[in-house]
């Protein structure tokens, strides 16, 4: 647990705020099933966060291919660093899919 907490340390701001956007979004992901309703927490709930997740899987891979990017030549440590941010970004982008496959299923069934 320590170790993914420092990895989300030394990631930066921008990669901390998209990591607690993820992490909320997962949490987020059950409440999609309510009611939909143009009010309130529910509208947040049923229409905002579903419609942000399909920019999310464009985000992550732009991302991940400028770590790719950045870590060409770059020293040993900073390599590893982008290295560990990729995988952050997998596992973050996994843990998306997984939490609101079966919203988006629920949709087109």
């Amino acid at each position: 647990m320590s170790r993914i907490i420092s990895t989300v340390k030394e990631a930066g701001l921008l990669r901390q705020l998209l990591f607690a956007l993820t992490v909320f979004l997962v949490l987020m992901a059950p409440l999609a099933f309510l009611e939909e309703s143009r009010e309130g927490f529910r509208f947040f709930a049923t229409v905002v966060a579903p419609a942000l997740i399909p920019p999310m899987f464009f985000v992550y891979p732009l991302d991940m291919t400028m770590c790719l990017v950045k870590k060409d030549g770059a020293p040993e440590p900073v390599a590893a660093r982008l290295s560990r941010m990729i995988k952050l970004n997998m596992w973050s982008m996994l843990a998306l899919l997984c939490a609101w496959l079966p919203f988006f299923y629920s949709l087109l069934a």
